[in-house]
């Protein structure tokens, strides 16, 4: 994800049309409710930062499932 908004999700709610917040996107990459970015992380900067990331859970899932085949 970028800062542009053809790049950031849009969701419609009981609201109308908008982007998906910050949380909603830490959620959905499977960050602990209590993940917060430092002040100094600007809200775009946290939008890329965040569309890098890897979801944690399922490469968990995944890391588990070749151990299995392993063992």
């Amino acid at each position: 994800m970028g800062t542009s908004l053809n790049q950031i999700p849009l969701v419609i709610d009981d609201f109308g049309l908008r982007k998906i917040t910050i949380q909603e996107c830490l959620d959905f990459q499977g960050f602990p409710k209590n993940f917060q970015f430092p002040n100094t992380v600007t809200l775009e900067d946290a939008y890329k930062q965040i569309g890098n990331s890897v979801c944690v859970p399922v490469v968990k899932r995944i890391a588990e499932q070749i151990g299995d085949l392993v063992l």
